[in-house]
């Protein structure tokens, strides 16, 4: 049962670092969050073990992260001494050990009933875990599998060489599900600040949650040792409390997501181009303050910098360090945020920070149609196996012929308070899917079990939470709704932009 008391561990950690919002989350929301947070904080303490030469051990990297946790909740609790703003001590310890128990029973079950999938992918994840926890350190790890599984999975599962499983049964399906009720809570929150009425509230968030279930390979990957899952619920929650904070400013919101976007640099091959795909947006003049920008991205500047300009270059071959490569590539990325960063305080960088997500996506572009003069069938191969994927070969069900077209719809009709902050990385992130093809060197291939098909994982959450946000704006509250009870204007003040055509989005009748 050492597992379950490490995915316990995990909650608490995670449930300290969100104390300073603990009297602004409902408890639910905090136990949700509390593992994907308390695993991001696990993930970063293993990185920086590595990044210092110290001996990596599960014991050490907990206590590393459970030291921060600490740190903050205390933090928390003192400064509520006498204010309303911040959650008592009382109030952290209840809700800890209350989070503890719950997520310690469902844990319990899955360590029970182990429903674990496994493929050879996995078995690569679990023997990088196993030597990690042997030896402390990637020495005599395959190189290959350092570049191609990278170190976030094979951390949460260094527990099963101090256990003798080989792997955890259940930090997987309990990260899973702390998916679903994190999606609910985003979206209970956007209720909320819609007004939406509460006949609505409960069919949109079960309508989408039963499109989930639906799938196939959602299902499985609930259930697959490997990192997609993890990666796709980081996202989530990183990108709802980003969200939040921008809206709010408070940049309590900002840190458990910053640790989040952080950790998830070191998860798949190509995280640190995604995450720069979400981060991108928060840039611009006017979405977040300065202090809350340096939040949310320095977790991720750091983590990048000691994987990709510490750690991993040692093992990496020489074919590995070109300019766009995978050791230079995300370094590149993390500099141009970090620079962004610097100079936004700049009257000069203002027009450029405010077509960021444009200058982006136009780089993009122009990767793709410059690569496919050189190498075209890339592409054409790519598009055929992703388009047999989606509908058949994928097993993806109808998942993504229902959340594509409505991503779509919801970008063109639906408006929202710092709507774009979704829509811009998930627009941008289309386009990378298949700069990720030419960056790899060859392309997608027809299965379920082909890397395309099994990134679509990765934003499953998100597309299915925006288009959830966009039904409920659509939803116009009729005068004798009890459920009108916030002041869009004041949302509005809290974290519109300046620029005119987000102005004039929040200004929509629909919003009323």
């Amino acid at each position: 049962m050492i597992s379950v008391v490490f995915t316990m561990s995990l909650a608490v950690i995670g449930m300290l670092i969100l104390a300073p919002l603990m009297h602004r989350l409902p408890r639910y929301a905090v136990v949700a969050l509390g593992v994907p947070v308390g695993a991001a904080a696990y993930i970063l303490a293993g990185l920086g073990l590595l990044t210092f030469g110290v001996r990596f051990a599960t014991a050490r990297a907990l206590l590393l992260s459970a030291l921060l946790g600490l740190g903050l909740a205390i933090a928390a609790s003192i400064r509520s001494s006498g204010s309303r703003d911040h959650p008592s001590g009382r109030e952290i310890v209840d809700t800890t050990v209350l989070g503890c128990l719950l997520i310690g029973s469902i844990a319990t079950f899955f360590q029970l009933v182990p429903l674990t999938r496994l493929n050879t992918d996995s078995y690569l994840y679990l023997t990088a875990a196993e030597t990690l926890e042997r030896t402390g350190s990637l020495a005599t790890i395959d190189p290959l599998i350092v570049r191609m599984r990278l170190i976030g999975a094979p951390f949460l599962h260094t527990i099963g060489s101090v256990s003798g499983l080989g792997y955890s049964p259940s930090i997987t399906p309990v990260i899973g599900a702390s998916a679903f009720f994190v999606m609910g809570w985003i979206c209970c929150e956007a209720f909320e600040k819609l007004a939406t009425p509460r006949r609505w509230r409960l069919a949109l968030v079960v309508t989408a949650l039963l499109t989930l279930l639906a799938s196939n390979r959602l299902v499985f990957h609930l259930f697959y040792v490997n990192g997609h899952l993890v990666f796709a619920t980081l996202l989530l929650a990183g990108l709802g409390l980003a969200w939040l904070g921008a809206i709010e400013r408070r940049t309590a919101f900002l840190v458990p997501a910053g640790i989040a976007f952080g950790a998830l640099a070191v998860v798949r091959p190509e995280s640190s181009l995604t995450v720069a795909v979400f981060l991108i947006p928060f840039l611009v003049p006017g979405r977040a303050d300065r202090a809350g920008l340096v939040a949310l991205i320095a977790p991720f500047v750091a983590a990048v910098i000691m994987w990709n300009g510490l750690v991993y270059p040692p093992h990496a071959v020489p074919g590995e360090l070109g300019l766009l490569g995978p050791v230079r590539g995300p370094l590149f990325a993390a500099a141009a945020i970090c620079g962004a960063l610097v100079v936004g305080g700049l009257r000069v960088s203002t027009p450029l920070l405010e077509r960021a997500p444009q200058l982006a996506l136009g780089a993009a572009v122009a990767f793709v149609v410059a690569s496919t003069l050189f190498r075209p069938h890339i592409l054409f191969r790519t598009i055929n196996a992703t388009a047999v994927n989606l509908l058949s070969a994928g097993m993806w069900g109808a998942l993504w012929l229902t959340l594509i077209p409505l991503v779509a719809l919801a970008a063109w009709g639906a408006r929202f308070p710092l709507q774009r902050l979704w829509i811009e990385p998930l627009v941008l992130f289309g386009v990378m899917f298949f700069v990720f093809a030419f960056l790899r060197g060859s392309p997608y291939r027809i299965g379920w079990s082909d890397s395309g098909s099994r990134m679509l994982m990765h934003v499953a959450f998100v597309a299915t939470t925006y288009v959830v946000i966009s039904m409920a704006s659509l939803i116009r509250p009729s005068v004798g709704d009890e459920e009108i009870t916030v002041d869009l204007t004041e949302v509005e003040a809290m974290g519109a932009p300046p620029d005119p055509a987000e102005a004039t989005a929040h200004q929509s009748p629909v919003l009323g």
